[in-house]
């Protein structure tokens, strides 16, 4: 019942030391990574249903960073499932920012399949690192990745797989124009410009 001239959207933004240099994580193999707590919402059943469809087509691991205990409504299911695929499937639990900076930029891919969000932040991180984002079309994801990033129906995980597998394919200069995409981006979103915009809005108040 509120007016929406009332309603002033403020988006987050992207802390300039995911556009600097820094360590990729070094692995024996490749590897796909999901940042999030592991919660239902989240989707990460969708997200290992089509990881499971692709073991066979590729290599990697699937890692995923975050939180999964202590929650009220947390997503034991997930843990079952991805103890079906053995060592091809990595939980990390919750990481400081140096380390989660290191795993992103080491990932072949940022997975984000959540049905919703927010405003949705890990995707755009991944873009700064400069790597590319598998993004459901849910939410508020489309209105922050933009173009930037590939989208899939979170409720099908056949469409997340071919896009996973079709991302390992990509020849080099088409991963490098996704990826000065996803860093064009994200550097419209900065915390510098999230501040001036809530003090305009105080001082209007």
């Amino acid at each position: 019942g509120v007016r929406r001239e009332k309603v002033e959207v403020i988006p987050n933004g992207v802390d300039g030391e995911w556009f600097r240099g820094g360590e990729p994580m070094i692995r024996g193999r490749p590897y796909f990574v999901y940042v999030g707590n592991v919660k239902p919402h989240k989707n990460l059943k969708v997200l290992l249903q089509a990881f499971q469809r692709i073991l066979a087509d590729c290599d990697h691991q699937l890692v995923i960073v975050g939180k999964r205990e202590g929650f009220i409504t947390g997503d034991v299911e997930v843990e079952q499932f991805a103890a079906t695929m053995g060592d091809r499937v990595q939980f990390t639990g919750w990481l400081d920012d140096d380390a989660l900076r290191s795993w992103l930029k080491g990932a072949e891919a940022l997975v984000f399949p959540s049905f919703y969000e927010g405003f949705g932040l890990p995707p755009l991180e991944a873009m700064a690192a400069g790597v590319p984002a598998i993004v459901s079309n849910a939410a508020s994801m489309p209105e922050v990745c933009g173009d930037a990033a590939l989208y899939f129906d979170p409720n099908r995980p056949e469409e997340l797989a071919d896009l996973m597998v079709s991302v390992t394919k990509l020849p080099g200069p088409a991963r490098s124009e996704i990826i000065a995409k996803g860093r064009e981006r994200a550097a419209m979103f900065t915390w510098e410009k999230t501040a001036a915009r809530m003090n305009e809005v105080f001082e209007a108040v």
